[in-house]
């Protein structure tokens, strides 16, 4: 009986784990430059995603990175935050 349960536990397990969905999702290299400077050296961050084109707003997951990413980047420069705008425009892609 307990092997039972074991097999079934295993069983279940091995069905959950086919189940999820895994999908890669990649960011412009730019996003990920600006990302992996952001904590030692943010001012480049920032002048790298001030630099660059914004991405469209029909390609929410970049566009929604880049916001989030600019409003970190001037806030580690200690630049004044005038409009909450980008912001908002990560916090509405959740």
């Amino acid at each position: 009986m307990k092997n039972a349960l074991n097999i079934l536990l295993l069983l279940f397990l091995v069905y959950l784990s086919a189940c999820t969905n895994r999908q890669t999702i990649e960011l412009l290299p730019e996003l990920s430059r600006a990302e992996s400077l952001m904590y030692d050296y943010p001012d480049s961050a920032l002048s790298l995603l001030e630099n660059m084109n914004p991405p469209s707003p029909s390609d929410k997951l970049q566009n929604a990175t880049w916001s989030l990413l600019l409003v970190q980047a001037r806030d580690k420069n200690y630049v004044k935050h005038t409009s909450d705008s980008l912001i908002n425009v990560a916090y509405n892609y959740l």
